[in-house]
C-alpha cells in the first residue's frame, strides 16, 4: 500500500485508540469517588462478562424479515462477497441476508469468523454492479477492521458511565434531607460532573464511530480500486432515504450537530472518495 495511505490508516487507528482510553478513563473518573478500587475491579469484572455475552449473542438481532440466501438465488452476488472477502482475508466468506425494505441500505453483523451481510431489496435493485461493489466493501472492511467489537466495547463503557451518573443522582437525592440538616452544601462542580461526563462519554463514542466509518471507506476504495463506486452508491442511498416530498419540494433536512452524529456527512464522505487517486490504492 501507498506510505501516505499506511500513515492515513495508522492516524485513524491511534485516534480511535485515543478516543476509547479516553472513555474509558472517563468510566474510572466517575466510578472510583462513588465506588472505589474494589468497586472499579467489579465494574471491570462486569465489563468483560457483557463483552463475552455480547459476543456469543453476535448474530441474534437479524430482522425477523430477512431471508438468507442461498447460492442458487443469487449466484453473481455471492461471487461478488466471495471475492471482496479473500481480498480482505477474511478467514470466512460472510453469510447473506435480504430483508424487505423501501430503502437502500446495508448492515453488517458479527466478527470474522462468523459474519453475515444484511442487504435491502432496494439496495440491490437500485444500485449499479460497482455501487454494489462498493458498499459491499465498506461493510467487510468494518468487519475485516473488528469495527463491530469496537462498538460494542464502547457502548459498553458508555452505559456503564451513564449507571454510574445515574446512581450519583440517586444517592445525592436520597442523601439531600441529611445535607440540609447539616447546612452543607454540595459544590457546583458536583452536579457538573455528574452530568457532563456521560454526554462527554456519548460525544467520544460517536466521535469513534464516524473516525471507524472515514476507514471502512478508505479499505473499501482499497479492495475495489474504484473510490467513484462507493461515492455514487452514498449519494443514491442519501438520495434514497428523502420522502416524496423533500425530493419535490427544496425542504431542507434538519440539521443536527456533527458531534452527535454516529456517521460522517455524506457530502463529507463523498467529497473525501472523490478526492482519492485510485492509482495510489491498489494493493500489493
Amino acid at each position: 500500500m501507498d506510505e501516505t495511505l499506511k500513515r492515513e490508516k495508522r492516524n485513524k487507528v491511534l485516534q480511535a485508540g485515543a478516543i476509547g482510553v479516553l472513555m474509558f478513563l472517563l468510566m474510572l473518573f466517575i466510578g472510583i469517588p462513588f465506588f472505589g478500587s474494589t468497586g472499579i475491579l467489579i465494574l471491570l469484572a462486569f465489563l468483560i462478562l457483557l463483552l463475552v455475552l455480547t459476543s456469543s449473542h453476535r448474530l441474534s438481532y437479524i430482522p425477523n424479515n430477512s431471508i438468507r440466501l442461498s447460492y442458487y438465488q443469487a449466484p453473481q452476488l455471492f461471487k461478488l462477497v466471495d471475492w471482496l472477502a479473500r481480498k480482505a482475508e477474511l478467514p470466512q466468506t460472510p453469510h447473506i441476508y435480504i430483508t424487505q425494505n423501501s430503502m437502500p441500505n446495508a448492515a453488517s453483523m458479527g466478527d470474522k469468523e462468523h459474519s453475515i451481510l444484511i442487504l435491502t431489496t432496494a439496495l440491490i435493485k437500485n444500485l449499479s454492479e460497482p455501487e454494489l461493489e462498493g458498499v459491499l466493501a465498506h461493510e467487510i472492511s468494518h468487519i475485516r477492521n473488528n469495527d463491530l467489537f469496537l462498538f460494542r466495547l464502547t457502548e459498553i463503557i458508555k452505559e456503564i458511565t451513564f449507571f454510574i451518573s445515574r446512581f450519583g443522582w440517586f444517592m445525592l437525592f436520597f442523601l439531600l434531607p441529611v445535607v440540609i440538616a447539616s447546612e452543607n452544601t454540595f459544590p457546583f462542580a458536583f452536579f457538573l460532573f455528574l452530568a457532563v461526563i456521560p454526554i462527554i462519554s456519548t460525544i467520544l463514542q460517536f466521535a469513534l464511530m464516524r473516525n471507524r466509518e472515514f476507514t471502512a471507506d478508505l479499505e473499501a476504495v482499497r479492495l475495489t480500486d474504484n473510490p467513484k463506486g462507493l461515492a455514487s452508491a452514498l449519494y443514491k442511498i442519501e438520495h434514497g432515504s428523502m420522502s416524496f416530498i423533500q425530493e419535490i419540494l427544496p425542504i431542507p433536512r434538519k440539521q443536527e450537530s456533527s458531534i452527535f452524529k454516529t456517521h460522517p456527512s455524506t457530502n463529507e464522505r463523498i467529497s473525501r472518495l472523490n478526492n482519492l487517486n485510485p492509482d495510489i490504492l491498489r494493493m500489493n
